[in-house]
């Protein structure tokens, strides 16, 4: 298209923000550091006792990959290749999942029009829920007014599904 018209793709692009027949409210699940950190430090206990090493091991061969240079791999393969203990590797899982948590809080917190709330709080976002739907002029369900924003739930999509399963709203 640009080729044929000859101008670029953002000029196709305009300002004018889309009417949508609802409204989105954005949800961001939250925990006090501390606490987060401690569920970062068990969480990763329990991968490596459920297999996460010897999920590493069977990629090593592909270390190289760009892919598989994440928080875990990258740990376990500097352990398999001598440069640090087992121990020393899932202290470093740990601190650099800490450090990954609090990069993504920080993304996040920059979205004003997120309403935080601790995971044990289904009350106050059914509260939020009910309010909006009371002031909003056009609703199709609650699936289009809910936008879930995930802040490290540190289980992952099974504590994010348990989470919105008690919601009765999405499943990821």
């Amino acid at each position: 298209m640009c080729l044929s018209t000859g101008r670029p793709f953002s000029s196709f692009h305009t300002q004018s923000i889309q009417e949508r027949p609802w409204e989105i409210v954005k949800i961001g699940l939250t925990r006090e550091r501390e606490e987060l950190y401690e569920r970062i430090n068990l969480r990763v206990e329990q991968m490596i006792d459920e297999g996460l090493e010897e999920e590493a091991r069977s990629v090593y061969p592909y270390k190289h990959l760009n892919a598989l240079n994440t928080v875990g791999f990258k740990e376990l393969f500097a352990h398999f290749d001598g440069a640090i203990s087992r121990e020393e590797a899932i202290r470093q899982i740990q601190r650099n999942t800490r450090i990954y948590a609090r990069k993504q809080l920080t993304w996040w917190r920059r979205d004003e029009s997120i309403h935080w709330f601790h995971p044990s709080r289904q009350d106050c976002i059914f509260e939020l829920l009910s309010l909006n739907k009371k002031t909003k002029k056009k609703t199709k369900s609650l699936y289009q007014d809910l936008l879930l924003v995930q802040t490290l739930s540190i289980k992952g999509p099974r504590s994010l599904k348990k989470i919105c399963n008690f919601v009765s709203l999405i499943t990821p």
